[in-house]
């Protein structure tokens, strides 16, 4: 009895199997390719395609695919031709494995394979990118086109595809008189690439070859977006060589008018705002980095630009107002926002206002010719001349915005004094006047009541007394 204990213990024991992928974590999806397109029933029953089936291992085969038998696959693991994707779904464990793929004809035979890829899936859906590319010769065919391309008469590289935002080239092809069309496409980078045979001798092919985005927008059409080169072909690898022109030639200017706080940019409105220029600066929409710029002189109120856009382009547009020193006093649409532009061909035009909330203070000076009872006038009217003026002006809180202090930097005597630049604000004006030595004479007075608010027409007078004839 302890016997058949035993062995029943072990027999229950023994029928445990353990597959090393199988499990409900991870699924695996992908797409093909077939020639270079997107599987079509037509192209699928050219070359006698009718499945594909995924291969799996659990370390790295020895043998090829190419060979029909290598490796594990499952009856579930096969998808027709013509379907250009498959899932497995949740049926394996998340873990490392090298999967492959075959294309079959209807009696099993592998018409094209690919090499073993090592993939690590992680729990859920692992969608695999690029697409799976089966080539596959047509039968008979005995013929290849053979590419070479260059991007604005650059070879095609890394960076020159990256500048012309390419990420693909494509071959379209058709029997000369048909309208049924097939396409394969290579990297950008490559910078070549061949289709295989798949063309007969003999016969005639028009061709259109295309520079494509990675989202599929055509950059550029050889030769040309709607037509055709037509080609007979031969036997063997037929060369071409194809030139993508993607730089377009600015074609498009853009004329400039600006005004300050509502009001023509001339030379007195620029000089109360302290503005010695007007800059537009330039970009294409997004492109970030450092902004190209025009420059024209602020008084002159508009400014055109050479050729330097192009039409259909978006570009973003700000016009800056800077003093002499580059300092930005204002800016249109704003100090960190832009204006979006699309020109036409030929001439664009825009018109931007530039606020400030500064302006040019006018003071008009009279000076009085004696102590008592005096009257007003030039700095000659006093029987001594006023010969040297400073002043200090300063807001009614005490902060002082100018000022010439008369002992060590005096001014010639005037009888009009102005600020430019001057914040929108209330003020006033301490003056003191001296005549020539050894005159002893002496005149100070404060000017109140001085009110900027505007860019230009903040005019006052004031009379300044003698303190000390």
């Amino acid at each position: 009895m302890l016997l058949v204990l035993s062995l029943a213990a072990v027999a229950a024991t023994a029928c445990v199997v353990t597959v090393w992928w199988e499990g409900s974590e991870s699924s695996v999806t992908f797409s093909w390719t077939l020639n270079g397109a997107p599987p079509t029933a037509a192209s699928c029953s050219a070359v006698g395609a009718t499945t594909v089936r995924m291969w799996i291992s659990q370390s790295t085969p020895s043998c090829s695919l190419a060979t029909g038998s290598c490796g594990t696959w499952d009856i579930a693991w096969e998808w027709p031709c013509s379907a250009g994707a498959g899932t497995t779904g949740m049926v394996f464990k998340a873990r490392a494995m090298h999967i492959g793929w075959t294309l079959l004809d209807g009696s099993g035979r592998v018409l094209s394979a690919t090499t073993w890829g090592d993939y690590t899936l992680v729990p859920g859906e692992n969608v695999l990118t690029p697409p799976i590319a089966f080539s596959v010769t047509e039968p008979g065919a005995d013929a290849a086109a053979v590419t070479t391309w260059t991007i604005d008469g650059a070879a095609a590289s890394a960076a020159t595809c990256a500048a012309a935002g390419a990420a693909n080239v494509y071959l379209t092809w058709r029997e000369h008189g048909e309208t049924a069309t097939q396409s394969m496409y290579w990297p950008c980078d490559s910078p070549s690439g061949t289709t295989g045979n798949v063309f007969r001798s003999g016969r005639t092919y028009d061709l259109r070859w295309e520079l494509r985005t990675a989202a599929d927008a055509v950059l550029s059409a050889a030769p040309g977006p709607d037509a055709w080169q037509e080609h007979p072909m031969v036997a063997g690898n037929n060369p071409f060589t194809v030139q993508f022109v993607t730089a377009r030639v600015p074609d498009a200017t853009l004329a400039s008018t600006w005004t300050i706080n509502g009001l023509a940019a001339n030379a007195a409105a620029c000089e109360a705002a302290t503005g010695a220029s007007v800059v537009l600066l330039y970009q294409q929409a997004g492109a970030g980095g450092t902004p190209s710029q025009v420059t024209w002189t602020c008084g002159a109120g508009t400014g055109t630009t050479d050729m330097l856009f192009v039409s259909g382009t978006a570009y973003e547009l700000r016009w800056e107002l800077r003093t002499d020193t580059g300092t930005v006093l204002s800016a249109a649409p704003g100090a960190a926002t832009w204006t979006a532009f699309t020109p036409v061909a030929g001439a664009n035009t825009a018109t931007v206002d530039l606020p400030v909330t500064v302006g040019r203070l006018d003071l008009t000076l009279a000076w009085a010719d004696k102590v008592v009872a005096p009257a007003y006038g030039n700095c000659a009217m006093p029987p001594q001349d006023v010969a040297v003026i400073g002043y200090v002006l300063e807001t009614t809180t005490g902060t002082v915005v100018a000022e010439v202090d008369i002992d060590t930097e005096p001014l010639d005597c005037t009888t009009a004094l102005a600020w430019a630049g001057v914040p929108y604000g209330s003020y006033h004006a301490l003056i003191d006047g001296r005549a020539a030595a050894p005159a002893t004479a002496v005149w100070a007075g404060d000017c109140v009541g001085l009110a900027v608010d505007g860019l230009l027409d903040n005019a006052f007078s004031c009379n300044v007394p003698m303190t000390t004839p």
